[in-house]
């Protein structure tokens, strides 16, 4: 299999961010939508990243224990940590 671009791979994460806003923050969506592109983008990047931490944060609404919400919040710093290892320091 052919390695993705990495272009490719983050447009396709700017619009699966800009479903979940445009699904889980309709006035949010409507606000924003206007802005030049890439600042929506960068917008709707934001957001999905802060609800996603959220719905981690509150997941005995799904089942979790405080422990997992615990768990599954550390794993998710730990992604963001390691992410930015390769960034270029400015």
């Amino acid at each position: 299999m052919e390695k993705e671009r990495k272009e490719d791979v983050l447009q396709r994460s700017y619009e699966a961010a800009e479903d979940i806003i445009k699904q889980r923050a309709k006035s949010f969506y409507e606000a924003f939508r206007r802005l030049p592109e890439e600042r929506f983008q960068g917008v709707c990047a934001l957001y999905a990243f802060n609800r996603y931490a959220d719905d981690l944060a509150d997941g005995d609404a799904l089942g979790k224990t405080r422990e997992e919400r615990l768990l599954a919040l550390e794993e998710l710093e730990r992604n963001v940590k390691r992410s930015n290892e390769w960034l270029p320091v400015t």
